[in-house]
């Protein structure tokens, strides 16, 4: 299966400035969205107020998702003018904005998701979105999905992922959490290794340590959110 990148953006940003390092630490930095390259660049998504965002960095998102309840001016917002493909919501809906916009990028051909202002504010909210994509993990066409903020980085990993190397440093601190259900897996090279052990979806799994080299994981059954704490 060829692999396509999306970046999709949330409301939830805290200022450009932390967007644009967050995008780099990515390897997806500003300028190089901004003069996209047709073969290359990656599938750039709005999602909701998130249009607004990109368009503060100079970028043009090539879909735009959204019931519009978090831009200034609605469904007249001027930031949702000039948009290659515009999805617009019922605000009457039973799935999140996100739900949505992860279905559109993987209907124009993504493969891996890297998500931003999606994470944190309200608590339902960040829930769902940690569900949401923990579901979305799962689907065939999904080789890779993270979501990114100020303060953490979460993978989301199923059994077709096979083994996942956890994205930190030796000693690093990151969690485990079963999502959705309960979850078979076994993570190695790690404080405490697990070997096809059953996570419930509970507080096991907190807290673990990447170990003197690299930590792994694999995805028997279910679905799982690994969190790193960033620096």
């Amino acid at each position: 299966m060829s692999s396509r990148r999306a970046l999709l953006l949330g409301p939830r940003v805290d200022s450009p400035e932390v967007l644009a390092g967050l995008l780099a630490e990515a390897g997806a930095p500003v300028e190089g969205l901004r003069a996209p390259s047709a073969a290359s660049s990656p599938l750039v998504v709005g999602v909701d107020g998130g249009v607004a965002f990109w368009r503060a960095l100079g970028v043009t998102p090539r879909v735009a998702v959204g019931d519009w309840d978090s831009l200034p001016g609605g469904v007249k917002d001027p930031a949702l003018q000039g948009l290659h493909l515009r999805i617009d919501l019922s605000p009457d809906k039973e799935r999140s904005d996100l739900h949505a916009a992860v279905l559109a990028a993987l209907e124009q051909g993504a493969t891996e998701l890297d998500c931003f202002g999606v994470l944190g504010g309200r608590a339902d909210h960040h829930l769902a979105t940690l569900l949401d994509l923990a579901e979305a993990s799962d689907l065939p066409q999904v080789a890779r999905i993270e979501a990114w903020d100020a303060l953490t980085r979460v993978l989301f990993a199923a059994p077709a992922h096979g083994e996942t190397q956890v994205p930190a440093a030796p000693g690093a601190l990151f969690s485990v959490f079963a999502l959705g259900g309960p979850a078979r897996l076994s993570v190695r090279g790690a404080r405490y290794p697990l070997q096809s052990d059953w996570l419930q979806p509970s507080s096991r799994g907190l807290s673990n340590r990447v170990g003197e080299g690299i930590a792994t994981l694999r995805v028997e059954t279910g679905r799982v959110a690994v969190l790193v704490p960033r620096d």
